[in-house]
């Protein structure tokens, strides 16, 4: 009797584990309470470095002068036959060798392909140009003026791209560099060619005026301490037939009008104290 009461309730242990265990099986197919949750990967942005003008110049620099290095190891090769073309042409020193060999055989009727070019792109040739330019410049002006005479001596229209852009580079800074010498002599600071109001004043005149006419004109419309006047300084051997010029009139006159007449200087000086 005791044996079946405990064979029951064992069964009924067993039906309520059971029942427990469906009723936590399907609580989880019903109700996922599963805690770990898949996170989606985050997508991380790279940073994009950027450059300014003049490192990328530098990088377009480096990267043409290894181009550069590269021809002019190939070019090498050719030396002795450019040397063997100019002795038998009767070459100068400024001759192009390949201009004086088309121009021979295009004389003696002789149909010639198209000349091939360097291969570098208007930009490249910019700044390879003005690489070789600042290259000079640091050699200081004696070796820009060697250069700039030396293209000169070639002609402007037989000069290729590169050497085009070079000899303008050269150009612009001799002049800058004369200009900084004159109007050190009259007490200017080099620091006035940068000045706008200055270089505005300066493109009124004609491109042969000197600069230190110019600055003379110049200083006379900057605004100054009165000066008391111990009498008249109206010179009565002036042989200009004015005694004033507008600033129009003034912007006119060329270095010749001055030594011509030695009291024109002083009366645009005047002038210039009115416009």
């Amino acid at each position: 009797m005791e044996e079946k009461e405990i064979v029951e309730q064992t069964t009924d242990t067993e039906n309520v584990e059971t029942q427990t265990t469906e009723e936590n099986v399907e609580g989880i197919e019903l109700t996922d309470t599963s805690t770990t949750e898949e996170k989606e990967p985050v997508e991380e942005k790279e940073e994009v470095k950027t450059f300014t003008q003049d490192e990328v110049d530098e990088i377009v620099k480096r990267r043409l002068a290894r181009k550069e290095r590269e021809y002019q190891r190939e070019l090498s090769k050719y030396k002795d036959t450019d040397n063997v073309l100019r002795s038998t042409l009767n070459l100068k020193d400024g001759d192009d060798t390949n201009v004086k060999l088309r121009e021979y055989y295009e004389a003696e009727g002789v149909d010639l392909p198209e000349a091939i070019h360097s291969g570098y792109s208007s930009r490249d040739t910019e700044v390879l140009a003005k690489s070789d330019a600042e290259e000079i410049i640091k050699e200081g002006f004696d070796s820009m003026m060697e250069e700039a005479e030396r293209l000169a001596s070639i002609g402007y229209n037989n000069l290729n791209e590169r050497d085009k852009i070079i000899f303008a580079t050269l150009g612009d800074k001799i002049t800058e560099e004369k200009d900084k010498t004159e109007l050190r002599k009259l007490g200017a600071k080099d620091e006035l060619l940068h000045d706008e109001d200055f270089n505005n004043f300066r493109k009124q005149f004609n491109s042969n005026v000197s600069i230190e006419t110019i600055y003379g004109l110049y200083k006379n419309t900057q605004p100054k301490k009165k000066v008391e006047n111990p009498g008249s300084m109206k010179s009565s051997t002036t042989s200009s037939d004015k005694d004033f010029y507008t600033f129009e009139e003034a912007s006119r006159l060329t270095d010749d009008d001055y030594k011509n007449d030695p009291n024109l200087y002083k009366i645009v000086e005047r002038s210039a104290q009115k416009w």
